[in-house]
């Protein structure tokens, strides 16, 4: 049903869209442009916004006041790239009150143990909730793929912790809230 009710809808219109508002910039910009818009609402603060909210946390992106993001993107490439030093001018100026073992340190994402779980503790539950006949990615994914999603992680093969997050969130989204509302 989804799949026919999204029949000739063009998945790449919203970029291009994007896109053009920049296309008389240089490449690194429209990506960087295209990157802020897309990638960061729609994924890294949205998690980052839903698992602070589950912890009655507060999180602040003081790094994306409009104002300092309008200007930033306003420097020439030169500034944001430079060789392969990435964060150009943001590390020169760290670089004034900072140790310079501080600033040049390979970047360090913020690792959740999720893969682990996924490939020991949490294998079982995972498979058993995502691959029930009546589940609800049953009932809305293709059922072999999810296997083989899972098969292809377990292996090695390819990393799927995003996607198996993503559908083990809906998952229990689903169970929680359209199959057991809670009442009021």
């Amino acid at each position: 049903e989804v799949a026919r009710s999204l029949a000739g809808f063009d998945t790449r219109a919203p970029l291009r869209a994007l896109q053009a508002e920049v296309a008389h910039l240089d490449g690194l910009s429209q990506l960087l442009y295209c990157d802020t818009r897309l990638s960061l609402p729609d994924d890294l603060l949205m998690y980052g916004d839903k698992m602070s909210m589950a912890n009655s946390l507060e999180a602040r992106v003081p790094l994306l006041d409009p104002d300092l993001v309008q200007f930033v993107e306003s420097l020439p490439p030169s500034f944001k790239l430079r060789g392969m030093a990435a964060k150009y001018l943001h590390k020169r100026v760290a670089s004034r009150w900072l140790p310079a073992a501080f600033v040049r340190r390979k970047k360090k994402g913020f690792a959740t143990p999720v893969d682990e779980w996924f490939q020991r503790s949490l294998d079982g539950f995972v498979r058993d909730t995502l691959l029930a006949p009546g589940s609800a990615c049953h009932e809305y994914f293709v059922p072999g793929f999810v296997q083989q999603l899972l098969d292809e992680h377990r292996s090695r093969r390819r990393d799927h912790r995003r996607r198996i997050f993503a559908l083990l969130s809906f998952e229990l989204w689903h169970r929680r809230f359209l199959q057991s509302p809670v009442a009021g």
